[in-house]
C-alpha cells in the first residue's frame, strides 16, 4: 500500500507556515553545520515540501453545542462509553461552576447533554461543592457499570469539601450514591489530585492510590498521600469491605503517612502512576514531586520552599517474593531528590542538592521494545516555583529490570526545555516581555530576586499534561504536550504543541500550520469519537487555575474547551488501525492489563515483530481519564496477532485480527486461546 510522507504539507497553506518553518530549520541547521551552509542544506528539504500533495492539517477544531461553546472552566475530565452504545462520552468536572456533566456520544460529533443522579449524599451533579477536582472511572464492585472515584481540595476553611467521593453507580449509568465515608476513602482535609487505580496486591479487587499537592500554603489542603487497598468484607463481598490505607507504613516506605508539618519528611506531588514497569505482572509505583511555595513564609515548617522535591519509586515484590510489600528504589536512573534552603541575605532559596521538580507524570511505549518510558513535565516560573533547575520536562527510557536512562534530548524532546525565545520563532509570533501576571506574582513571591527583572521570553512552558497516543497511526506513539500558562496580552499567541514520532528514532515537534493545534489548556485527552479509526482530542480549559488577576479579565474564549477532528492527514487515513476492547472477566481482573500487537507469522501467534503495546487503565495522565479501549496504528500492516497478559499471568492470543476495526476480545475462563468468541462490531 502506498504511504503519503510524513510532513505531507498542503501547498496551499504554504504561504501561512513555510516561513515558519524555514525559520525553526533554520536554528536547528545552524547547530548541525556552519551557519552559512545552513540555508543551502534545507533548500533541498524545502524543494522536497512543495512536492509533496495536499493534505490538511492533522487537527481541525470542531464545534460542539453545549460544549465548546461552554465557559465554565473544566477542572477534571474523563471519556468512557458509560452508556454501553460503543461510542466514547465525555464526563467532566466544573469547577468554577460546581458541575458535573455527562455528555452521550451520538455520533458524528454529535453529543447530548445526560442527567446524572447523586443520590442521598449531600450534593448533586448540578450543585457539586467546593473543590471538585479529578475523576477517575472504575468498576469497584463488578456490576458491569463504571464507578467514578472523584478527588477533592480542601476548599475554604468557612465551607471545606467533604473530601473526595467515591460515586457506585446504582442499578445504571448515570445513577450513583457517594460511598466515599463508608469504605474509608474520603481523605478529608488533603489537596487531593490525580488518582491511579489497578490491583496492588494480587487479590482480586481494586486498590486506589492519590497524589496530593501543597500550593502556597496549607489552606487548599494538606499534602496527604494515600495507597488505599481494599479489604473485603468476611463473606468475600464488596459491599461491607473497607479500604485501608498503607501509606507510612512498612509495605510502603516513604511513601504517605500523616503530614508532619516538617520540610524534611512532607512532599507535594499531585500526579503519581501505578504501572508494571519492570513487566513482572505487579503493579509498581512511581509519583513526582514538586515544590510550589510563592505564598508561604520561608521560615514555616508547615508550607516551606524547603520542602524536598524530585521522583520517587518504588518496586513492587510480589511476583518475586510472593509477598506483597513495595521497596523504595534509589538508583535506578529515574529517583532523585533535591532540596533547597532559604538565604535571607539573597532573598530566595539556593540549591542543597539539585534534582528536576516537575509533578505530571506520562507513560507510553515510545520504542516498541514492550517497556513503558516515563515523561515527567511541570512548571518552572521562579516567581512562584522552588526548584534547583529549571527543566521543565525529562523523559526516561525503561531499559527494564525497573532500570531507566535519562533521553531526553536523544529522544528529540529537547525543545520541550525551550523558552519562550524559542517558541516565539516556532509560532512565528511575538509576546509581550513584561506581562502583569508575571509581574504580581513575582511581587508576591519569596523568589524575587530570581523573577523581578526576567522577560517572559526566558520563561519556559508550564506544561500542565502531556499524552502519549499514535495520531497519524503509523504505529509509533507520539506525544501531544499542553500550556497552561495564561499570559496577558498573549491571549491567542500560545499553542499546545505535537510531536510526532520518527519511526522510533525520536520525536519532532510539528508547527501549528501542520498540526491544527490553534489553542493552549490545562488537559488533554484523546478517543476516536466518530469511530473513522483516528484519534480525535478534547482540550479543557482551566484558566483560573493559573491566573488569579481581575484585571485585564481572562476572556470568555479562555474558559472554553476544545474538541478537535482528526483528519487523517500526514498519511493516518491510509494506514491501518485496531481499536480492542476487553470482556468475559471483571474489570477489576483486566485492570492493569497489558496488551500487545504484533506482526503475523505462520510460526504462532504472538511470535512476529512487536508493533506496539500498552497498558489497560483509565488514568494516563494528569488531570483526566482515557477510555477503556486500547488504540493501536498498524502502519501498513493489515493484520496483527492480539496478545493480552492479565495481571495475574493470565495469556490470552488471539491470532491475524484483520485491521481497521473495533475488536472485543473475550477472556472469559471458557475462551482458550486462539479462541473465535470475540467478535468485531
Amino acid at each position: 500500500m502506498s504511504q503519503r510522507p510524513l510532513f505531507d504539507v498542503p501547498k496551499t497553506a504554504l504561504a501561512s507556515y513555510i516561513y515558519a518553518m524555514f525559520k525553526n530549520s533554520i536554528s536547528l541547521a545552524r547547530r548541525l553545520v556552519q551557519p552559512r551552509l545552513a540555508a543551502f542544506c534545507l533548500l533541498p528539504v524545502l524543494l522536497w515540501a512543495l512536492g509533496q500533495p495536499r493534505a490538511d492539517t492533522l487537527f481541525q477544531r470542531q464545534a460542539v453545542p453545549g460544549i465548546t461553546d461552554y465557559a465554565a472552566g473544566t477542572g477534571g475530565l474523563a471519556l468512557a462509553d458509560l452508556d454501553g452504545d460503543g461510542r466514547i462520552d465525555i464526563l467532566s468536572v466544573h469547577d468554577g461552576a460546581q458541575t458535573l456533566r455527562l455528555w452521550l456520544n451520538a455520533g458524528g460529533f454529535r453529543f447530548t447533554q445526560h442527567p446524572l443522579q447523586i443520590l442521598d449524599s449531600g450534593f448533586t451533579a448540578d450543585a457539586l461543592g467546593p473543590g471538585a477536582g479529578i475523576p477517575n472511572l472504575a468498576d469497584f464492585n463488578g456490576d458491569g457499570l463504571l464507578d467514578i472515584y472523584l478527588t477533592r481540595a480542601r476548599g475554604r476553611a468557612e465551607s471545606p469539601s467533604p473530601g473526595n467521593n467515591l460515586l457506585l453507580a446504582e442499578g445504571r449509568f448515570d445513577t450513583f450514591r457517594d460511598r466515599a465515608e463508608a469504605l474509608g476513602v474520603r481523605n478529608f482535609g488533603s489537596y487531593s489530585r490525580q488518582s491511579a487505580i489497578g490491583d496492588v496486591n494480587g487479590d482480586g479487587w481494586l486498590d486506589i492510590a492519590v497524589g496530593a499537592d501543597n500550593i502556597g500554603d496549607t489552606r487548599p489542603g494538606l499534602p496527604l498521600h494515600r495507597l488505599y487497598v481494599f479489604e473485603p468484607a468476611a463473606d468475600g463481598g464488596f459491599t461491607q469491605g473497607v479500604f485501608a490505607d498503607i501509606g507510612g507504613s512498612a509495605l510502603i516506605p516513604g511513601f504517605g503517612g500523616p503530614f508532619a508539618c516538617d520540610s524534611d519528611q512532607d512532599r507535594a506531588g499531585p500526579g503519581l502512576l501505578l504501572r508494571d514497569l519492570d513487566d513482572d505482572g505487579d503493579l509498581d509505583l512511581v509519583q513526582s514531586y514538586h515544590n510550589d511555595m510563592n505564598r508561604a513564609r520561608w521560615d514555616d515548617p508547615c508550607a516551606a520552599g524547603e520542602y524536598r522535591f524530585g521522583v520517587a519509586s518504588w518496586r513492587n515484590l510480589l511476583r518475586e517474593t510472593g509477598e506483597f510489600r513495595f521497596e523504595p528504589v534509589y538508583d535506578n536512573g529515574l529517583a532523585e531528590h533535591g532540596r533547597m534552603r532559604y538565604d535571607p541575605v539573597r532573598g530566595h532559596y539556593v540549591p542543597l542538592k539539585h534534582s528536576i521538580g516537575l509533578p505530571y507524570l506520562s507513560a507510553g511505549d515510545v520504542n516498541n521494545d514492550g517497556r513503558p518510558d516515563l515523561l515527567a513535565v511541570g512548571p518552572t516560573d521562579p516567581e512562584w516555583h522552588v526548584q534547583s533547575d529549571p527543566v521543565a520536562a525529562r523523559f526516561w527510557l525503561n531499559r527494564g529490570e525497573f532500570r531507566f536512562r535519562q533521553a531526553t534530548a536523544a529522544a528529540g524532546l529537547g525543545p520541550l526545555n525551550w523558552t519562550y525565545r524559542r517558541w516565539e520563532r516556532f509560532f512565528d509570533t511575538q509576546l509581550p516581555r513584561f506581562p502583569l501576571i508575571a509581574q504580581t506574582a513575582c511581587a508576591q513571591s519569596n523568589q524575587r530576586p530570581l523573577c523581578q527583572d526576567l522577560p517572559l521570553q526566558a520563561h519556559q512552558f508550564y506544561f500542565g499534561d502531556a499524552l502519549f497516543a499514535d495520531f497519524n497511526n503509523d504505529g509509533w506513539l507520539d506525544l501531544l504536550v499542553t500550556d497552561r500558562h495564561e499570559i496577558d496580552g498573549a491571549w491567542d499567541d500560545l499553542r499546545n504543541v505535537l510531536f510526532l514520532n520518527r519511526g522510533g528514532k525520536g520525536f519532532t515537534p510539528i508547527p501549528p500550520g501542520l498540526s491544527g493545534l490553534d489553542a493552549s489548556g490545562i488537559t488533554v485527552e484523546a478517543a476516536d469519537f466518530d469511530g473513522d479509526g483516528l484519534l480525535d482530542l478534547y482540550l479543557a480549559a482551566d484558566p483560573r487555575n493559573s491566573y488569579k488577576l481581575p484585571d485585564p479579565a481572562l476572556p470568555e474564549r479562555r474558559f472554553q474547551d476544545k474538541i478537535y477532528r482528526n483528519t487523517g492527514a500526514f498519511g493516518a487515513s491510509e494506514n491501518h488501525w485496531l481499536s480492542l476492547r476487553l470482556e468475559g472477566q471483571p474489570q477489576r481482573r483486566l485492570i492493569g492489563a497489558r496488551v500487545r500487537v504484533f506482526q503475523p507469522l505462520d510460526s504462532g501467534c504472538g511470535a512476529g515483530p512487536l508493533l506496539g503495546a500498552r497498558a489497560y487503565f483509565g488514568a494516563r495522565s494528569y488531570k483526566s481519564a482515557a477510555p477503556f479501549a486500547l488504540h493501536f496504528g498498524l502502519g501498513p500492516h493489515a493484520q496483527a496477532d492480539i496478545e493480552v497478559r492479565l495481571p495475574d499471568g493470565e495469556r490470552h492470543c488471539f491470532a491475524a485480527r484483520h485491521a481497521d476495526q473495533e475488536w472485543t476480545l473475550d477472556l472469559s475462563a471458557a475462551a482458550a486461546q486462539d479462541s473465535a468468541a470475540e467478535h468485531a462490531r
